[in-house]
């Protein structure tokens, strides 16, 4: 079941109200900025979207306190990040993420899904174009609820033991293989997840202090069953785009699938190619609460008051 059909009507509503409270009660630093936010899911990894005016990226220490603010003030979901949308960047449509925790990072698979079909309903490209991260220019597609996104090269790619590989997707990923689904069904990804996340020794062999998402994954006859802790949640999320795009490359390295892949995550099946050395993602997205913009009358006040 999609996640916003499993969700009660007045879970929605309280949703939407949360959001907006702690939209309104940003800095005033960031408020008069914002013109709309929205948040959507890919495959029910929930991304809050923010979209702001200007032609150049705000501080990062700002953008990190807002995000922690906006997911702490939310609690009828779990936002996993925030997204903060610049459509008229002087580099083109560019986008910044943070996990839940205030961390930056490179990229998001599922949250360039976000935006990406966010960016065609506002007008911004029409079906397909090019969108700026912190690990370079994306091209991307959107057909009606289906984003097809290009995640980039696997890099650092290493085996680490038989069944544990490693490879960078514009995130950290550490991958590890077990031998069914009923293994993988029964591991208890919060606390293995965690320890190997932040495991120091593995953390400062693979040169990622910052912390590693960690994959288990189980291969079937038509299929790869996959599950994902990510850093900066801290919990098992129910989708990782940069994490099924590292777990297929890697699943068809050792021998274990073809390419392209159909993985099962937790929020439902996503597809993984693999064409001319890039990784592509691709799968549905969904709105939780619809696009909705700041009222003028507030941003003109906290403008007038900065």
């Amino acid at each position: 079941m999609d996640l916003v059909e499993s969700m009660s009507p007045l879970m929605l509503s309280d949703v939407n109200n949360e959001l907006e409270c702690a939209v309104v009660s940003l800095s005033t630093d960031l408020i008069v900025k914002v013109v709309q936010f929205a948040v959507l899911h890919g495959n029910g990894n929930v991304i809050a979207v923010v979209e702001l005016v200007g032609t150049d990226d705000d501080q990062l220490s700002l953008l990190q306190q807002s995000t922690e603010h906006l997911c702490s003030s939310v609690t009828a979901i779990r936002i996993d990040g925030v997204l903060f949308f610049y459509p008229r960047h002087r580099c083109g449509p560019r986008m910044k993420f943070f996990d839940r925790d205030g961390t930056h990072e490179l990229m998001c698979g599922n949250g360039l899904r976000c935006v990406s079909r966010y960016a065609v309903d506002r007008g911004v490209f029409a079906g397909s174009g090019v969108i700026i991260t912190d690990d370079g220019a994306k091209r991307v597609q959107v057909t009606g609820e289906h984003a097809e996104v290009v995640i980039g090269s696997p890099r650092e790619v290493q085996k680490l033991t038989g069944d544990r590989w490693f490879a960078f997707t514009g995130v950290a990923h550490l991958v590890e293989f077990v031998d069914s689904i009923a293994t993988l069904d029964a591991i208890d990804v919060s606390a293995v997840g965690a320890q190997l996340s932040h495991d120091p020794a593995l953390c400062q062999l693979l040169g990622h202090p910052e912390g590693l998402h960690v994959n288990f994954v189980a291969a079937h006859e038509d299929h790869l069953a996959v599950r994902t802790y990510e850093v900066g949640v801290e919990a098992e999320t129910q989708c990782c785009g940069t994490g099924a795009a590292a777990t297929a490359y890697l699943s068809w390295r050792a021998g274990l699938a073809s390419l392209p892949a159909v993985l099962r995550t937790r929020g439902g099946q996503v597809r993984i190619s693999y064409e001319n050395g890039d990784l592509t993602l691709a799968g549905p997205v969904r709105y939780v609460t619809e696009p909705r913009p700041v009222p003028r009358l507030l941003q003109t006040v906290k403008g007038t008051s900065a």
